[in-house]
């Protein structure tokens, strides 16, 4: 929603040359930049005139794209009552830089970015899952960007659209980064989560944020083990699971009783599938009632197969794999009743549960840095049972 301010002030000043005690009066707008609104439309809409649209214009592109001008920015324009500009300030929504067009000693305007005032300070939050992760988190005021993170931070121990379940707890630590004053100009980022904890059917996770020297800031567990662990705990985002691993399983297709080695994950068609772990892509190709089918060869004699794609991503057999990685997409080749992954793993051969595996854990804190790690582990552990 367009919010705009309108305000007429007058000031007075001593003009010598015209021996007077009064100068004229000034309009200030202040305006914040609606969804699809240009600059230079905003402030003719605004009432300014066209010299003074095209005098902020050229020196505020000097400083700013203007392509990159968004909603939610702000902007402030004091002018004459006959319309010359006195200044102009622009406050991008994102960011800690602001910018601020003026008027030299030589009389000619120039634009300037100029530097916030930054404070970061530490938050705090827990509650109690009633129907959703989503809806605890931001019941408590925490926004989409920090919870997806929160998810993101434990999504190798819990899978949050099977696993939540009604009671489970959470606690979070983050910092921000502040600046700025008012409802216009001030600015929030939020720069990374310091530690956290998720309780779910009894069992508790907890994050530790770590970084030290040349360790890059990652997640650990209290154990000084990565939360980054091998595997992720679902190769897709998907509504329901339609078939587990099983022995003998009656094929709804064929009406056979037979073994069924995976998991089927029923997503829209077109949904984008993971690889769940580096590796090789070891095949891409069709291959009988899996349809179109990937496979990736992980380390320690680990394989897994994405069964039933619409289609694949551009990815050459035998390239390298990274987690998380786009592999194909979801759809309903070979021998199927639906839209669905039909997802395999297997190691040395041998089929496995997936659901039912222990994830093996990627790396853990280096020796290096057990003592700094392990005074970190103890103050954050303090700061999150103090949350209350």
């Amino acid at each position: 929603m367009m919010k705009n301010f309108l305000a007429v002030g007058i000031f007075c000043a001593a003009i010598i040359s015209a021996g007077c005690s009064r100068a004229p009066e000034t309009i200030t707008v202040e305006h914040t930049v609606s969804s699809g609104e240009t600059l230079s439309a905003s402030l003719s809409d605004n009432a300014i005139t066209p010299a003074t649209i095209a005098e902020i214009s050229y020196n505020l592109q000097k400083v700013f794209n203007l392509r990159r001008s968004r909603e939610g920015d702000y902007y402030k324009v004091v002018t004459s009552t006959d319309g010359m500009l006195i200044s102009f300030s622009y406050y991008p929504q994102r960011g800690f830089e602001y910018y601020e067009i003026a008027a030299g000693d030589d009389g000619k305007f120039a634009a300037e970015g100029l530097a916030m005032d930054v404070k970061t300070t530490t938050m705090t939050a827990r509650g109690e899952v009633k129907s959703s992760l989503w809806e605890a988190m931001a019941s408590r005021g925490i926004d989409g960007e920090l919870i997806i993170r929160f998810a993101e931070l434990f999504s190798w121990q819990v899978d949050f659209l099977t696993d939540t379940r009604e009671g489970d707890e959470f606690k979070i630590i983050w910092s921000e980064k502040v600046a700025g004053s008012g409802e216009r100009q001030k600015r929030r980022i939020i720069e990374k989560i310091v530690a956290a904890e998720y309780i779910n059917r009894s069992e508790k996770f907890v994050a530790v944020g770590f970084g030290n020297g040349d360790l890059d800031y990652d997640y650990y567990s209290p154990d000084g083990k990565s939360l980054r662990l091998a595997f992720l705990r679902a190769p897709l985002s998907y509504r329901r699971i339609s078939s587990y691993f099983s022995r003998n399983r009656y094929h709804p297709v064929l009406r056979i009783y037979r073994p069924h080695h995976g998991v089927d994950y029923v997503a829209p068609a077109g949904t984008p599938v993971s690889s769940i772990g580096d590796g090789t892509l070891s095949f891409k190709g069709y291959s009988g009632g899996y349809g179109n089918l990937v496979r990736v060869r992980h380390p320690n004699g680990y394989e897994t197969y994405y069964g039933h794609l619409s289609r694949f991503a551009k990815i050459a057999r035998g390239s390298r794999v990274r987690q998380s990685q786009i592999i194909g997409y979801v759809g309903s080749t070979g021998v199927a009743t639906g839209p669905h992954l039909h997802f395999e793993i297997r190691r040395g051969g041998a089929a496995m549960n997936f659901l039912a595996l222990r994830l093996p854990s990627n790396k853990q804190v280096p020796v290096a840095y057990k003592a700094d790690f392990g005074l970190t582990v103890e103050i954050a552990l303090k700061r999150l049972d103090e949350i209350r």
